[in-house]
């Protein structure tokens, strides 16, 4: 009974221990790779970038959809806020803006509808020392996110919907901002 007992516990330790190095080490390492490749198409931390449109050739995603166009930021909140900027989109269309941190955890996520419309500013920041919001100064933002960690990326998901062309709907999507404060 002993020959048996031992391999198997000592499998079932083995497979405990790579399941939790799995959850400890892939999440960063997949969001370190995101970063990458918004590295080598010209993103820089704190800055919105804007990816080219999706074709039939693009790989880079699995199911890519030529009816999506894509924005982002890779945020830094380590030496304060950042302000993402949202622009106004009224009618059919949807757009979508979506946070994730260094794990590859999606925390927060809007939409135009949730704005009515209007362009809005959100406020993505760190937790204070107390882990409160920051100084109320900043109270003119139309949401407040806190970050749980000090970096991760911002994605913006412009739809292509109504009629509206590819040139429209980038112009639009280039007035989606991320600037350090």
């Amino acid at each position: 009974m002993r020959q048996i007992l031992i391999p198997l516990g000592a499998g079932l330790v083995g497979l405990v221990l790579g399941f939790q190095a799995m959850l400890g080490i892939l999440p960063g390492f997949i969001m370190g790779k995101a970063m990458e490749r918004f590295e080598t198409l010209g993103g820089e931390p704190n800055l919105a970038g804007h990816f080219p449109p999706i074709d039939e050739a693009a790989r880079t995603v699995v199911r890519p959809s030529p009816d999506i166009i894509y924005s982002g930021c890779m945020y830094d909140v380590s030496n304060g806020p950042v302000a993402i900027t949202l622009p106004a989109l009224d009618g059919e269309s949807y757009v979508s803006v979506s946070f994730f941190d260094a794990r590859t955890n999606n925390f927060a996520a809007f939409n135009n509808r949730d704005f009515g419309g209007a362009a809005a500013e959100i406020l993505l920041h760190g937790p204070a020392p107390d882990h409160t919001h920051p100084d109320p100064g900043y109270a003119d933002y139309a949401e407040s996110v806190l970050a749980p960690t000090s970096t991760g990326l911002v994605l913006l998901r412009r739809v292509l919907s109504g009629g509206v062309t590819i040139e429209d709907a980038d112009a639009h999507r280039r007035q989606f901002g991320c600037e350090a404060l």
